[in-house]
């Protein structure tokens, strides 16, 4: 995949709560709420989020407690 050659690396969904601790940007481009409350806890706890996704968005950016 082009995105791997420039260094960065993709991650089938199904992986995703064994890797997301492991890189402190996120990048979505998902229109679906992939980052819930649940997988929010696993970031770093630094971690840069960059949702791109069209509405309604990939991630729960309502969320008050992780």
């Amino acid at each position: 995949m082009r995105s791997e050659g420039e260094g960065c690396r993709t991650v089938p969904m199904r992986a995703l709560d064994g890797v997301l601790g492991d890189f402190p940007l996120i990048i979505n481009t998902v229109p679906a709420l992939l980052l819930d409350a649940h997988r929010l806890r696993l970031l770093r706890k630094k971690a840069l989020v960059l949702d791109l996704a069209s509405k309604p968005g990939g991630d729960a950016a309502g969320v008050t407690s992780i």
